[in-house]
């Protein structure tokens, strides 16, 4: 689970991970900066960088940078390949759950239970 991030006109620190810089000195009028004055702190490289330690603390490899570039649409891409696994998985559950009911109502049949006792 992750913890929504500060607003950034509430930072104290930049907002890259890991970095305890103050953010940038404000250029103008506008939102004040969120990250500091690191050139290779900045939104994209901040959220990659949350991604790839989130991955190391599950014990997952990191995506890979392409993944990142566009992350909702990866995302929306990878939730559609999930839902559709989901589906099949489904259907093969309901499958089995029905010959599941079969074998279940087999075995609490008093007529198959007397046609065994009587065969053997």
């Amino acid at each position: 689970m992750t913890t929504p991030a500060a607003a950034p006109s509430d930072a104290t620190t930049c907002r890259y991970p890991g970095c305890e810089e103050p953010p940038g000195t404000p250029a103008g009028p506008g939102r004040p900066p969120a990250y500091c004055d690191d050139l290779g702190h900045n939104a994209v490289t901040a959220f990659r960088e949350r991604k790839r330690l989130e991955a190391q603390a599950r014990g997952e490899t990191p995506q890979q940078p392409d993944d990142l570039e566009r992350p909702v649409t990866m995302s929306q891409a990878r939730g559609t390949e999930l839902l559709r696994s989901a589906e099949q998985l489904a259907e093969r559950v309901i499958a089995e759950m029905g010959r599941m009911l079969g074998e279940l109502r087999t075995v609490t049949d008093p007529d198959a239970a007397a046609a065994e006792v009587t065969a053997d």
